[in-house]
C-alpha cells in the first residue's frame, strides 16, 4: 500500500493519545506542525539512508553531467544525493556496459580531441566527469542510477515518498518533534532513539544494495 501523510499523523496521534484534541494539527489542514515535522523527517531519513532511488536516462554530448540536470529528470525529487551507477548505451558494442567509477586522482582524460566513448567517471562538486577530452564530441545515451531527496508534501493528504517499509520511522520522528514542542524531554528522546535505530537499520539495508 502507499501511505499518505494523514496516516502518519493519525498513527502518531494514537500513540500520544491526541486523536480528539488535535493539539498539533490546527485549523489549517495543509499547514500545521505535523506536516512540517513529517517533511523534515522524510528529508532527513532519505538523506541518511539513500532509500529514495531512481534510474533516469539522458543523452550525453560533452564530458560532464550535473546533479542538478539529473534532479530535473526526477518528478518527485529536489536534489541528487549521489549517482551510484552509470550504464552506457553504446550501440557500437555488443553489450551495454556499466562504467567503472574512479577516484578523482585516477582520472585519465584523453589528450587528443578525437571522438571517443568514456571509459570511467568520477564526481566532483556535484558534477559527474567522464574521462574524455573537454572539447570532445560524443553522442551517447546513458542511464544514471541515483539516490535523491524527495519533495516535501504540499498537503497532509499527499503520498509519502519514502518506501512503505520505513514509514514507521516517520511516525517516531513526528512524535519526537511534538514531544520536544511540549518540552517533554524524556518522551522526546525516547522517540528520537527509536527513529535513529530505524535509520541505522535502513542505512545498512541500502548500503548492501548500492554496493552490490
Amino acid at each position: 500500500m502507499s501511505y499518505i501523510g494523514t496516516d502518519i499523523a493519525t498513527l502518531a496521534q494514537r500513540i500520544m493519545v491526541d486523536i480528539s484534541d488535535d493539539a498539533y494539527i490546527g485549523a489549517d489542514a495543509d499547514n500545521h506542525d505535523m506536516l512540517h515535522y513529517l517533511n523534515e523527517g522524510q528529508r532527513y531519513f532519505a538523506s541518511q539512508t539513500h532509500c529514495c532511488q531512481e534510474m533516469v536516462s539522458d543523452n550525453i554530448t560533452g564530458n560532464t553531467q550535473t546533479y542538478s540536470t539529473l534532479a530535473g529528470l526526477i518528478s518527485n525529487g529536489t536534489e541528487i544525493l549521489e549517482a551510484h551507477k552509470i550504464l552506457v548505451k553504446d550501440t557500437s558494442k555488443t553489450n551495454y556496459e556499466f562504467l567503472p567509477r574512479a577516484p578523482l586522482t585516477e582520472m585519465r582524460a584523453l589528450l587528443a580531441t578525437t571522438d571517443s566513448a568514456p571509459e570511467r567517471w568520477t564526481i566532483f562538486g556535484e558534477t559527474i566527469y567522464f574521462d574524455i577530452h573537454p572539447s570532445d564530441t560524443i553522442d551517447l545515451d546513458m542511464d544514471f542510477f541515483c539516490s535523491y531527496t524527495p519533495n516535501d508534501l504540499a498537503a497532509i493528504g499527499n503520498t509519502i515518498l519514502i518506501p512503505d517499509k520505513w514509514v514507521h520511522a516517520l511516525v517516531k520522528y513526528v512524535i519526537f518533534c511534538c514531544r520536544a514542542q511540549d518540552r517533554d524531554t524524556g518522551m522526546a528522546n525516547g522517540a528520537l532513539a527509536e527513529f535513529d535505530n530505524i535509520v541505522d537499520t535502513a542505512k545498512e539495508y541500502y548500503r548492501k544494495i548500492l554496493e552490490g
